[in-house]
């Protein structure tokens, strides 16, 4: 059955580039950006109330099943993503109380406002009304996704994948295998900012970020080998391709940053893995299938402008855009107001 609930919500790649947003006439560019920002938001304000990791990376899933249906014009995405966030604690038994969600989320939202806004309190008529915002939006986000409500993450898949590929001796030993595992976990947790969820299954994205991983440290691959990397991986070569593209467009930043005479470890996998011919010359452009979104991220958690802490590394969010095998139908469109 989980199986079956994780195949409808795999997208065709000719839905997402119709999307609700599209249709209402927004740019590709803006709901990529959209999507970005609206995702980092999630990861913050999780990190703020102190979530699990499991819950904030549930409520980004539940971010893009709902905008893969719905359009941005037609929903203010600060109640969508609060909404995600207080449903997933439900979801993933880690609630917290709406007043708490509400105001926290609140305050990070318009934390760069000039004047900064009124405090959210309880009793504040303001208050009141983002509360039956969310309760109006939750209804709305549960009959969107028709109440599914089964979330399956890569995380689970990681171990297990790396093990196999150590087992098989791709891996020289367990210091590597457990700097692999390490890496491998940020990197899904920053791939959670593109529609990757909507695109592929859960192992096939885990698979995908230990490739990455094993680039990343420098495991040598020789091209001999890459027939045993894909069998023990469990992808093909074109799925392996889209999803490093994809992935890496995360970090077009990262690319050409220069600190203290060196480039950044970001560039280096780029460089490799365009040597081997797995991704184009032009990370940061255009993709392969629709919806890929970027970020600026940095190595290793390091701090953002706004003082957020993330997975792999951080970014900004903002109210405004920066710029101007086959599988079952998504549920139904419902597209109506929040």
């Amino acid at each position: 059955l989980a199986g079956v609930a994780m195949a409808a919500w795999l997208v065709p790649p000719d839905v997402l580039a119709t999307s609700p947003s599209r249709e209402d006439g927004m740019t590709e560019e803006d709901e990529r950006t959209y999507r970005r920002r609206t995702a980092i938001f999630i990861d913050e304000a999780g990190m703020e109330l102190k979530f699990p990791r499991l819950t904030i990376a549930t409520a980004l899933v539940f971010f893009q099943r709902f905008f893969a249906l719905q359009s941005f014009r037609q929903h203010k995405r600060f109640i969508v993503a609060v909404t995600c966030l207080f449903l997933a604690g439900k979801v993933e038994e880690s609630p917290k109380k709406l007043q708490t969600v509400a105001i926290r989320c609140y305050q990070l939202w318009h934390r760069r406002k000039v004047p900064p806004p009124d405090a959210l309190t309880e009793s504040s008529p303001e208050y009141e009304a983002l509360r039956q915002d969310i309760l109006k939006c939750e209804r709305i986000l549960l009959h969107t996704m028709a109440f599914d409500l089964y979330v399956e993450h890569p995380f689970r898949y990681l171990i297990e994948t790396v093990k196999t590929i150590h087992h098989a001796g791709l891996l020289r030993d367990q210091e590597e295998r457990k700097k692999v595992a390490q890496i491998a976990v940020k990197l899904v947790n920053d791939s959670m900012r593109t529609n990757l969820c909507l695109q592929y299954q859960p192992q096939q994205i885990a698979s995908a970020v230990i490739f990455l991983a094993s680039m990343y440290l420098k495991v040598d691959i020789p091209d001999k080998d890459m027939l045993r990397w894909m069998e023990k991986l469990k992808l093909e070569m074109g799925e392996l391709a889209d999803l490093c593209e994809q992935v890496m467009q995360v970090y077009p930043q990262r690319q050409t940053e220069v600190k203290d005479g060196k480039v950044h470890p970001m560039r280096h996998l780029t460089e490799t893995l365009v040597k081997k011919g797995i991704i184009s010359e032009t990370v940061g452009g255009p993709v392969s299938r629709a919806g890929s979104a970027g970020a600026s991220v940095s190595d290793g958690g390091a701090a953002s402008e706004d003082g957020a802490r993330t997975a792999v590394g951080s970014s900004e969010h903002g109210d405004t855009p920066a710029g101007g095998g086959s599988s079952p139908p998504p549920p139904k469109r419902r597209r109506s107001e929040a």
